[in-house]
């Protein structure tokens, strides 16, 4: 599943500039203590390998992967933090939170800074759904089915 995340990192990343950094950074906002830990401990590793995979095998795009990986305590507060946080440091994608009420705490930041987020467990509509427009958000994603 982690792959399929980076892959979504692929079409985020566009040609640019060639004097663009090297590298192309992703974040993690994961739930790495308290209620969710359970669910993001295994989506971390499987991130965690899927770019070393990318990396020996000539990076993304000819561009190395770097990972910023912060902990939302699975806390929708910590969670907008750590959104913030990451696209402050410019990452191309974020994959987490993991639980849907983490999940809802990013959504709006996440369209209005236009960075894809990946929820790889959260399966609350609302995720990845405008439940009073019934439209779906342009850079929120699920991996899970409803």
């Amino acid at each position: 599943m982690s792959l399929a995340c980076l892959l979504v990192l692929a079409m985020s990343a566009g040609c640019g500039n060639p004097m663009e950094k090297q590298e192309i950074a992703i974040g993690t906002n994961l739930e790495l203590s308290g209620a969710g830990q359970s669910y993001s401990e295994p989506t971390q590793r499987g991130v965690e390998l899927a770019i070393d995979e990318i990396n020996e095998n000539g990076g993304l795009l000819g561009k190395k992967v770097t990972l910023i990986s912060l902990d939302n305590h699975s806390d929708g507060s910590d969670s907008l933090r750590n959104m913030k946080m990451l696209a402050s440091q410019k990452v191309r994608v974020i994959i987490g939170p993991n639980l849907s009420p983490d999940a809802l705490a990013v959504t709006n930041f996440a369209e209005e800074v236009k960075i894809p987020v990946i929820s790889p467990a959260g399966s609350y509509p609302g995720v990845t759904t405008n439940m009073k427009n019934h439209e779906a958000y342009s850079y929120m994603f699920r991996a899970t089915f409803i």
